[in-house]
């Protein structure tokens, strides 16, 4: 018989040692319970935003989709703003193109240099006004940069001879996507 007591009592500490895993684990549903609850707030925070959110970028695009590229409405501003002409005309020379290469190739090298080594020629006083455009505006400095680059190959065609409008002789509904 005193196996029996022996399997008794190895019986009830399984048990209560079951009771605590139970209790553990409906303290770690409770919590998991509040943290879902917690998510679900944020989640409804987020999709009750999210209309906004999709508003500002699709209402604030960088460069129209269109070939060749073309600031929209909202980046003309940001590059008045910015002063992105006088821009152009100092550091333009920086970026060497001739004659023989393509469109294509002006606006890359534009890009490369505009988004890329730009920033880096500004003034201090040139690189502020930049930033704190792009931080009031909610902007990435890239976004700006790139809006000057725009500009940057424009400037660049035309000292060529060459005319955006004289490249781009399609209208948005015959432009390929």
């Amino acid at each position: 018989m005193k196996w029996l007591e022996g399997l008794k009592l190895f019986i009830k500490d399984q048990v209560f040692d079951l009771q605590n895993d139970v209790t553990t684990l409906k303290t770690d549903v409770s919590a998991l319970k509040a943290d879902v609850r917690g998510l679900d707030k944020i989640v409804s925070s987020v999709d009750g935003k999210l209309d906004k959110i999709l508003e500002y970028f699709i209402d604030r695009p960088i460069s129209a989709s269109r070939s060749p590229r073309r600031l929209t409405e909202f980046e003309l501003k940001l590059a008045e703003k910015s002063n992105a002409d006088a821009l152009v005309e100092k550091y333009a020379s920086n970026v060497a193109v001739t004659k023989d290469m393509n469109e294509y190739t002006i606006q890359e090298k534009c890009f490369d240099y505009g988004q890329s080594n730009l920033i880096d020629d500004l003034s201090m006083e040139e690189r502020n006004v930049i930033e704190k455009l792009a931080f009031d505006e909610g902007v990435d400095v890239l976004n700006m940069m790139h809006a000057v680059a725009i500009k940057l190959r424009d400037y660049k065609l035309k000292e060529l001879g060459k005319e955006i409008s004289d490249i781009d002789q399609l209208t948005p509904s015959e432009n390929p996507a």
